[in-house]
């Protein structure tokens, strides 16, 4: 007599979902990206009635042309407002610069180019070097890997997470065949410095001091190389907008946007000393697992995957495109699965750790509560007990 599995056990060992289905899903996803990245890109060049910039590259774009008059008007407030007025139909609308002087250093040759040539091209060199070094995390995963939904986000709206992750993923992987060069890459990373907060708890964790040395090298000579360029006149007024930033956590922003635990306490009508308290408390419970796993004996992927979750977990800012960081966790969870087989609910968790990134916004904004925070926490509790009892019992299977 044959046994009809139930729905929900359909759902809880999903055996269905193989790896030459994921592949197959991952080229459809591929191909449906077309339509899905042309269409926003018409509406933020103006090109559909309407249509008007709604990605943060506007900012990068105008602090470039700006960077090539007077590189500390790319961080003047009143400049800003006035270009971007002039330049797009922004309705009023206003994006600040908020990134270190090194960034603009990066992105200034772009200011020679239309913005509708700089966005796309910037957006596929970025992408470029996240696709070169992510796909080094499991090797036989580069469609899944190459079109993760949150990389869809970060196209239309941040810019900036892709290269974070690949850079990230780089260092990650290389941190113990060539710490230098990780350091290095580790390095490269302030131009987003709120998600490294927990590299140097890591990094210091795991003993690998030429990794540390690499990395202060290679930061300082970018924040070198950017005040020679740029002159000091840029760092004051970077320093001065940092304002900004601040401002930012303290009610400017939409909180449905903000991916965190602070925003999501924020978000419901909570004070900021409880937001602030209970942020601290989640960034110290992260930087004591990164310590705990790093100091262990556990392969690379492993440590990686343990600092790129504690990194979104730690920062009270981090919106849903930063989610792009979330695949060095899902290829170790997969890669676990590959080699020792999937327990119940493992390929379900994936599945939603793979599309929570697109939706988390919308339903934060439709519930009037961000259940991502959690749910990340969540994600977090799981892998962190994973890999704990993996490191107490080195025989078992991840």
């Amino acid at each position: 007599m044959t046994t009809v599995a139930s729905p929900l056990d359909i759902v809880r060992q999903a055996r269905w979902l193989d790896r030459d289905r994921v592949t197959g899903y991952a080229k459809i996803l591929a191909i449906a990206y077309v339509p899905l990245l042309v269409i926003p890109y018409r509406y933020a060049i103006g090109a559909e009635a309407g249509g008007r910039p709604s990605v943060d590259f506007m900012s990068f774009w105008s602090a470039a042309v700006l960077a090539w008059r007077d590189p500390a008007s790319a961080y003047d407030a009143a400049t800003q407002i006035a270009f971007q007025a002039q330049h797009f139909a922004s309705d009023g609308r206003y994006l600040p610069f908020l990134y270190p002087p090194p960034f603009l250093a990066l992105v200034a040759p772009l200011g020679l180019l239309p913005f509708a040539l700089a966005y796309p091209l910037f957006v596929a060199v970025t992408y470029g070097v996240y696709v070169a070094f992510a796909r080094r995390l499991l090797p036989g995963a580069t469609w899944p890997i190459a079109v993760f939904p949150a990389l869809y986000v970060n196209a239309v709206q941040g810019q900036t997470a892709a290269l974070f992750t690949g850079l990230f993923a780089g260092a990650s992987m290389l941190v113990e065949r060539r710490p230098w060069l990780a350091g290095a890459l580790y390095g490269c990373l302030i131009f987003k410095p709120q998600l490294g907060l927990l590299i140097p708890v890591a990094l210091i964790a795991a003993g690998q001091w030429r990794a540390v040395l690499g990395a202060a090298i290679s930061a300082t000579a970018l924040l070198a190389a950017a005040l020679l360029l740029f002159g000091p006149q840029t760092y004051a007024a970077f320093l001065t907008n940092s304002a900004t930033s601040a401002g930012l956590l303290h009610g400017v922003l939409d909180w449905a946007k903000v991916q965190s635990v602070f925003g999501a306490v924020r978000q419901v009508g909570g004070p900021f000393w409880l937001a602030a308290g209970m942020q601290a408390a989640m960034a110290l419970l992260a930087a004591v697992v990164v310590a705990r796993v790093w100091r262990s004996p556990s392969d690379v992927l492993t440590k990686g995957a343990a600092l790129a979750t504690a990194a979104l977990l730690a920062t009270p800012y981090v919106l849903d495109y930063d989610f792009v960081l979330l695949i060095v966790p899902v290829c170790w969870l997969a890669r676990g699965g590959l080699q020792g087989g999937f327990g119940p609910w493992d390929r379900a968790i994936l599945v939603l750790a793979f599309l929570g990134p697109v939706a988390c916004r919308y339903l934060a904004i439709a519930a009037g509560f961000n259940l991502a925070p959690l749910a990340l926490a969540g994600f977090g509790w799981l892998l962190a007990g994973r890999m704990l009892r993996s490191v107490e019992a080195p025989s078992a299977t991840a």
